[in-house]
């Protein structure tokens, strides 16, 4: 049965709350003028924003062979550390191709809007740990995240579930609360300029996610390209590639950018986290998150909340070409 996608502006979130870290300002937002057909990505940390961040440059480009790294084409907007906020919005501002930018942020942090798309990735709660633990164990010394005595992936994996950065989060430390990004942005999944896309989805399924997230954004796509855009998009080419996408944050973790980059495989938590600490995350999870949205943030099923969405990919296959649906309904 079809969904009817529905966004009430009079219902849009204005930016209720300031987020500010050591190195996260939302302010850095209201320097951005709008465009009528951005893209934003939104993800909780290492839940597959910089992999959906490539299939959107894929699909705008539709070449393997990008113009600029994805940081200086898609950045992120909020991070207030590695370039001047004026440099950001500059570039952002001559941008001449269909814009995508990258935010870590719930939707009562920064300008939501009506005319924006909003691609949002999340990942099960256990496996965003581990490879934020990745990110956290390589990174090199730094004054922007404190407490590197967190020496275990144990421990670091309870502490970000039981500590926040901000008051209003109970989780995330030392990054930001993916739990509570899930929880504001659920309400929004039936909207129609906004999409969920889960991990697992992309690695199940790359070529029919890459399909549903053209039908989304309005991008036709001749078939012949296709092969070359979903072997581009997969995590092997990427992590091949990896020091051409992401140099700058590559130049913070020892590794380099192969190891942001790093496996995008499920379940290592399994081999590396307690029975007691797994007992844990269930706990917080079911405490912060909805039983649907828990679900979701688990397996990837939308189904059950949301009958409809999950067929899109499969739905819009016609041709040589993408056949693009009205947005107003889910094929």
């Amino acid at each position: 049965m079809p969904v009817t996608r529905t966004f009430d502006v009079a219902n849009l979130p204005s930016p209720a709350l300031t987020y500010r870290s050591n190195f996260i300002d939302s302010r850095r937002w209201d320097a951005i003028s709008p465009r009528g057909d951005d893209i934003v990505i939104a993800a909780p940390p290492k839940s597959g924003t910089t992999w959906m961040q490539m299939i959107v440059a894929l699909l705008i480009f539709q070449t393997p062979k990008l113009p600029d790294t994805l940081e200086n084409l898609s950045p992120w907007v909020e991070l207030a550390t590695d370039e001047p906020l004026d440099v950001v919005a500059d570039r952002l501002a001559r941008q001449t191709h269909r814009r995508f930018l990258k935010t870590h942020m719930a939707p009562d942090c920064f300008p939501v809007r009506a005319s924006t798309f909003y691609l949002v990735v999340g990942r099960d709660a256990r496996d965003a740990g581990m490879s934020l633990w990745n990110i956290y164990a390589r990174r090199k010394p730094t004054p922007l995240i404190e407490d590197r005595r967190i020496g275990d992936c144990g421990t670091f994996f309870r502490t970000w579930l039981s500590r926040g950065v901000v008051p209003w989060e109970s989780d995330g430390y030392p990054y930001v609360s993916g739990l509570r990004f899930i929880r504001e942005w659920w309400p929004f999944r039936q909207c129609r300029n906004v999409l969920f896309i889960h991990f697992n989805e992309m690695l199940g399924d790359l070529d029919g996610v890459m399909r549903r997230v053209a039908w989304f954004l309005k991008i036709e796509v001749d078939e012949h390209r296709w092969p070359d855009l979903v072997r581009a998009a997969s995590f092997a080419e990427m992590k091949k590639n990896a020091h051409d996408l992401v140099p700058m944050v590559g130049a913070k973790l020892d590794g380099g950018a192969e190891a942001f980059i790093f496996k995008g495989t499920i379940g290592r938590w399994r081999s590396a986290l307690s029975k007691d600490d797994l007992a844990y995350c269930q706990k917080v999870v079911a405490r912060a998150l909805s039983p649907d949205a828990a679900r979701w943030l688990e397996t990837g099923d939308m189904a059950s909340s949301l009958p409809g969405q999950k067929g899109e990919g499969a739905a819009i296959r016609s041709g040589g070409v993408l056949g693009l649906a009205p947005q107003s309904t889910a094929p």
